[in-house]
């Protein structure tokens, strides 16, 4: 489009709008209906907080202080339309954390305060431009998030921009406050959109309470504040909600399923869920600024959606997981999470949810603290650095809500997280053991991901759809009409699953800090084959990275070209049948093949994978068993590997035994009779079934699910 006509037509359109505005508005000023906040409030909130609540601000500070203002605090790209969503998050988090209690130094809060002044004046500009910043579909978050810039700036900005910034709140109200919240859940939720239109109107009801729109802002935003996480029983319920009218009437219709998992880029996406929560709570902080009332809308399914979703997959340091394969964004789940635990410990007053955001934050912020001077990831959505926008909205809802509840004792914690979880509707199994090490199985809608996490994960292993998985010369094969059959126990849960080429996989996940992996790839399947590999994708982090073997140990810095090997091979393999990752988590391969496999090191570099079992030229048929312990030293992987038994029976079917545990899977599409293994009995086995055997308690489980 031609870049002066479409700026034309901009203006007429703005115009317009103004003239409408002009009509309800009469002469009045724009400006003159803004209510400047009263920032005593915030000095009061903390002198009242108890030490404990007084922490976790200080923690949040701590990480903000170190990264605010610069690049990773904002968005990315740093070009074209998104360089105005860039400048109105690090506004919005610097001028917020400028003004809150603090031990921040002066000179750095005056330098928030000056460049985000300058921000709030480039993006007022470029509005009476482009009104919609040529981007329709986020326009309005972000005018949102620079709004709160400049609320909290507000008597530092001259007159006519503070008329331009409340011409711009009103425009983006308006236009809001004109539409319907989208409702979808399948392949692409309306949720975060959703969540993130909702802030404009949530503003504007609170920074402008006399404006003549203020009832329908303030009603379209509870609309909107609803219909986030709205599910398809909302539209029968009849409990009452805002303004004692029912549920029903105020959630448009469903962005999540009725389990309350959440679809977006054709997957359960665990970012969209955080995204979702992001906006309530900026909203919801903009309400205890003001003063009004909270709105029953801020916890519609908070409670929910974090008890069946956040809390089933968490690892052991209280991070949510990417458990399908996508890591925008991973790290910022390092800031994410303790703030949607604080706040649904502080709108539900969950002792749970306490525990999670003390936690996780002193976790997070022990990352933030030991990144060197100038570390990057280098994709710049994994920075990994403690976002200064969402830590803003956290630690004002934290001065301005009565003090968290008293936290779980930890051992209470593990109780309540621990066990086997499912969610169906996005055929996802996950479980979190009793030692703190997470397991989970997703097969769609999406990549089919497999996943295992020791407590202490030291930032290493990496949720990617390869992981575990036979690949042929690099390659995965395609899970098109792959078949799968699962079961679950109240700590365990099997999958099986076989592919049309003939290949078999399968994952058993048990009470104890172990999972096995079988796979099977028939012969047919290996005709082309230069190599085979099990890989788990890996992340180094800026410390030194240390993995051991039976030959010795190989240790890694971040930067350096290359591994530092005690057995001074050069390369990347390693004769082994067994590696241990940092002493956090362990590895035992047995080959029943007739080939000769290694195992790989990671490449040098910040992102890699390690491959499993690494074979050459692989012949006839593969079939091998893994055995991963998480939370494992390498001298108990070493004794572990001495025990670990695989055999194939004349049917075909892998058995391995390792500690208490047989575990055999039968593949095929008949029963199998085997024998038990505490007693001279035969036992079926039914088809396409995996039994698992505990030798001390004599338990044996083979139920399928489906």
């Amino acid at each position: 489009m031609n870049r002066p006509i479409y700026r034309i037509a901009a203006a007429f359109v703005f115009a317009l709008a103004l003239c409408s505005a002009r009509a309800d508005e009469k002469t009045v000023a724009a400006s003159s209906y803004v209510k400047p906040i009263d920032f005593t409030v915030l000095a009061e909130g903390y002198k009242r907080l108890p030490k404990r609540d007084r922490e976790l601000i200080r923690l949040y500070l701590k990480g903000a202080q170190r990264y605010v203002l610069t690049e990773a605090d904002g968005a990315f790209p740093h070009k074209g339309t998104e360089y105005w969503r860039n400048i109105a998050e690090r506004a919005h988090g610097a001028a917020v954390l400028a003004a809150v209690p603090s031990d921040w130094p002066e000179e750095l809060k005056t330098r928030c305060r000056t460049k985000s002044v300058g921000f709030v004046k480039e993006f007022a500009t470029h509005f009476k431009e482009i009104p919609e910043f040529g981007n329709t579909w986020q326009c309005s978050w972000w005018v949102g998030e620079m709004g709160e810039a400049a609320w909290f700036l507000w008597d530092r900005l001259d007159p006519a921009l503070q008329n331009d910034v409340a011409k711009m709140v009103i425009f983006h109200a308006d236009r809001i406050a004109g539409k319907m919240p989208g409702a979808h859940v399948a392949l692409d939720t309306e949720a975060e959109t959703v969540s993130w239109n909702s802030i404009i109107l949530n503003l504007a009801a609170n920074m402008m309470p006399t404006h003549p729109h203020h009832a329908k802002w303030q009603e379209e935003a509870k609309r909107y504040t609803y219909t986030i996480f709205g599910t398809t029983g909302d539209k029968l319920d009849n409990t009452p909600g805002d303004d004692g009218r029912p549920v029903k009437d105020w959630v448009v219709g469903a962005n999540i399923h009725d389990d309350y998992s959440l679809e977006n880029h054709n997957r359960f996406h665990m970012e969209y869920v955080f995204a979702s929560y992001r906006f309530m709570m900026e909203g919801a902080a903009m309400y205890r600024l003001s003063g009004h009332p909270l709105p029953q809308a801020f916890s519609h399914h908070i409670a929910e959606v974090h008890d069946q979703v956040i809390d089933q997959c968490m690892n052991g340091h209280k991070f949510a997981i990417f458990v399908s394969d996508n890591d925008w964004k991973r790290y910022h789940l390092w800031t994410e999470s303790p703030m949607v635990h604080g706040y649904v410990a502080l709108l539900t007053k969950s002792p749970l949810d306490s525990a999670l955001e003390e936690e996780s934050l002193k976790v997070a912020s022990s990352y933030w603290e030991n990144f060197p001077p100038g570390f990057e990831y280098d994709n710049p959505y994994v920075c990994g650095k403690a976002w200064c926008p969402r830590i803003a909205d956290i630690v004002l809802l934290h001065l301005l809500s009565p003090p968290l509840p008293k936290p779980l004792a930890a051992k209470e914690v593990e109780a309540k997280l621990g066990g086997a979880h499912q969610k169906q509707d996005v055929n996802l199994l996950s479980q979190y053991s009793k030692a703190g090490s997470f397991r989970s199985f997703f097969w769609g809608p999406g990549p089919v991901v497999r996943h295992i996490e020791p407590k202490d994960n030291s930032w290493m292993l990496l949720p990617l759809s390869g992981d575990y998985r036979a690949a042929i010369n690099g390659k995965l094969s395609s899970d098109k009409d792959a078949k799968t059959v699962s079961a679950k126990g109240p700590d365990w849960f099997w999958v099986m699953r076989s592919y049309p080429n003939g290949a078999q996989e399968a994952f058993v996940s048990l009470p104890d800090e172990i999972v096995v992996t079988m796979n099977f790839i028939p012969a047919t399947a290996l005709s082309n084959a230069k190599t085979l590999d099990s890989f788990v994708a890996v992340e180094k982090p800026h410390q030194t990275f240390k993995i051991y073997f039976q030959d010795g140990e190989a240790t890694y810095h971040y930067g350096q070209p290359q591994w530092q090997r005690s057995d001074h091979r050069d390369g990347l393999e390693l004769n082994t049948t067994w590696l241990n990752l940092a002493d956090s988590i362990g590895c035992v391969t047995t080959d029943l093949s007739a080939n000769s496999p290694e195992m790989l090191l990671p490449k040098p570099g910040a992102r890699s994978s390690l491959s499993f079992y690494h074979a050459t030229s692989p012949k006839g048929e593969v079939r091998y068993a893994t055995v991963i312990s998480p939370n494992q030293t390498h001298g108990q992987t070493k004794k572990m590997a001495a025990q670990v038994k695989s055999v194939v029976d004349q049917n075909g079917a892998i058995s391995c035994r390792v500690a208490d545990y047989f575990i055999r899977a039968n593949f095929s599409d008949h029963e199998q009779r085997v024998d038990e293994v505490s007693s001279d009995r035969q036992v079926t086995i039914p088809p396409n079934t995996i039994m698992i055997h505990h030798k001390q308690s004599g338990r044996t489980a083979w139920t399928p699910l489906n």
